[in-house]
């Protein structure tokens, strides 16, 4: 009996952890684990399970994603972007990518890269029947190209000798 428990000889032994867990406990296992920001969603577009990270990212809670359209987390203007990565046959080993913002519940909008690729144990000929997303945060990148600007821009003024005046649309 090890670890303290009696082995019961009637009861088969488990044939590894494999034989324990079904390929869907395990996706979702791993997905609730993942530290980048993944979504799962169904071939309508609808939020199924979303990584502790991707709900940070749009500042939600698990429940309130559920079941959500994938639209209601993109600004109006890119949802042409997203639909043309969502819609249509995509092969299993084949992906989409592209650029929308998200918006989170406040209004705010975050510059993301996202990345369309089909389940492959759930793809027809009519297309996937599930897809992940994973969702990558630009506003690191973006921040670090303005920076490399500004401080561009800053050296390029330091070294005119000659006077700059800025100024603005209404002329001050």
């Amino acid at each position: 009996h090890p670890g303290g428990r009696t082995m019961d000889p009637q009861v088969p032994a488990p044939r590894g952890t494999a034989a324990l867990l079904d390929a869907e406990s395990w996706f979702a296992a791993a997905l609730g684990s993942a530290s980048e920001s993944f979504l799962l969603c169904d071939a309508q577009g609808r939020i199924i399970s979303a990584t502790p990270a991707a709900l940070l990212l749009v500042a939600r809670r698990s429940p309130d994603v559920a079941d959500l359209p994938i639209d209601r987390l993109v600004h109006p203007d890119d949802l042409d972007q997203l639909g043309r990565m969502l819609q249509g046959p995509l092969p299993p080993a084949e992906h989409r990518v592209g650029h929308v913002r998200l918006l989170a519940p406040d209004g705010d909008e975050i510059p993301c890269a996202l990345t369309v690729r089909p389940l492959p144990q759930h793809v027809s000929p009519r297309g996937p029947a599930a897809v992940t997303v994973e969702v990558r945060d630009l506003r690191p990148q973006l921040s670090r190209a303005l920076a490399e600007v500004q401080a561009l821009s800053h050296a390029v003024l330091n070294s005119v000798s000659d006077g700059i005046l800025v100024v603005s649309r209404t002329g001050l």
